[in-house]
């Protein structure tokens, strides 16, 4: 008799458990919409923020052998003709969970550098690109995303160029170019992950564990969770950013999650005690290259250190490469979105062509944008 009483309440418990899972499903259903419309509110999101673009810009879907698609953001030259790449053309690579859009407040700023074209494509497994399911160890996750770029570049032809990338980007760019060296003109690395071995528990578990996997259930309570973490700083919220952002990691599968996941191993070292390193660190991978290299950084990261990023910077030159680094004050992981002036003015000093009174960083009737000197 209590064993049937005990399993009548644990029937009772799981049949509580379903309808609250149910509920919560339900209810994100209806605060995000089917995936199809996700996707449709993922596009809306990015042509809002791509309106604040001045410069000629277009977005295409480049298919490739593979049959993934890869969502593209083409800027100058290219956008109108895309014969006519120009001399300087650059590539933006995005980072973890984030898409080509995020680069909204700098396109601007990088063709009145000079690049002739800008070419930003979303990284498989996250915002409008193909999300194929992801399995494997380090190796097959740098597979999963160079793969996919490496034939994404042949697309293009493009001979040479400067890659510039953030973050996780960074960490790509800088394998992308250790495997090609002539096809990279000079390197931009902002906020570059994975550097060192040593990795605080905490991000380890957030990479294992991100907000964008709850997002992706798409309930209440991965929309609580979503409100309750994303930044409050005006930079964040821009209009078109939060939905962009929001719809980005609420679609299903973001398998590139998985793929960087595969990237930090955590290891049980007791009872009640944990261990993490990143598998295939920065540091370790360090050589010589072709190109010259600028690494920028804001002092406020929380997620890479400033002192990590100063202790590539110095394995950097010990390398015999010719590198540079730029610590933006008062910026956090993401210098581009957070302080776009400031990192503008960063990269036009790593570039050599920096003036304290440039007039590409001071407004113009030519600009537009209204958040384009706006930090």
């Amino acid at each position: 008799m209590r064993l049937f009483s005990v399993a009548l309440r644990l029937f009772r418990l799981a049949g509580e458990a379903f309808f609250f899972l149910e509920l919560n499903r339900l209810f994100g259903r209806f605060l995000h919409g089917t995936v199809h419309h996700r996707k449709t509110a993922l596009r809306l999101a990015e042509s809002h923020l791509l309106s604040h673009v001045s410069a000629p810009c277009r977005t295409v879907t480049i298919s490739l052998p593979s049959n993934l698609a890869i969502h593209t953001i083409i800027v100058g030259a290219a956008a109108t003709n895309p014969t006519n790449i120009g001399a300087r053309p650059l590539v933006l690579l995005h980072g973890h969970s984030m898409g080509a859009a995020s680069f909204f407040r700098n396109l601007d700023h990088f063709i009145h550098m000079g690049f002739t074209s800008i070419f930003a494509p979303d990284l498989p497994g996250w915002a409008s690109s193909s999300r194929p399911l992801f399995t494997g160890d380090v190796q097959d996750a740098l597979a999963f995303f160079l793969i996919p770029f490496y034939d994404w570049l042949s697309h293009f032809n493009l001979p040479s160029f400067t890659l510039a990338a953030h973050s996780l980007g960074a960490y790509l760019a800088h394998e992308y170019t250790v495997l090609h060296p002539k096809r990279v003109s000079r390197l931009i690395l902002t906020a570059p992950a994975a550097i060192t071995r040593n990795t605080p528990l905490q991000i380890a578990m957030w990479f294992n564990f991100t907000p964008q996997r709850f997002l992706t259930r798409g309930g209440l309570f991965a929309h609580l969770i979503f409100a309750t973490l994303y930044p409050s700083t005006k930079a964040y919220n821009l209009p078109g950013f939060r939905d962009f952002t929001l719809f980005s990691n609420s679609l299903m599968h973001s398998s590139g999650d998985a793929a960087a996941a595969a990237m930090i191993r955590i290891t049980r070292t007791g009872l009640f005690s944990w261990q993490s390193e990143c598998v295939r660190p920065l540091l370790e991978r360090v050589s010589r290259l072709h190109c010259t290299v600028h690494i920028i950084t804001g002092d406020d990261d929380c997620l890479v250190g400033v002192h990590a990023v100063r202790q590539l910077h110095t394995a950097m030159l010990a390398a015999g490469n010719h590198a540079t680094i730029e610590v933006i004050p008062g910026a956090d992981h993401s210098p581009h979105i957070c302080a776009p002036q400031l990192f503008a003015k960063a990269v036009m000093r790593s570039l050599s062509h920096f003036r304290s009174s440039h007039p590409y960083l001071q407004p113009s009737a030519s600009v537009t944008s209204p958040f384009l000197f706006t930090s």
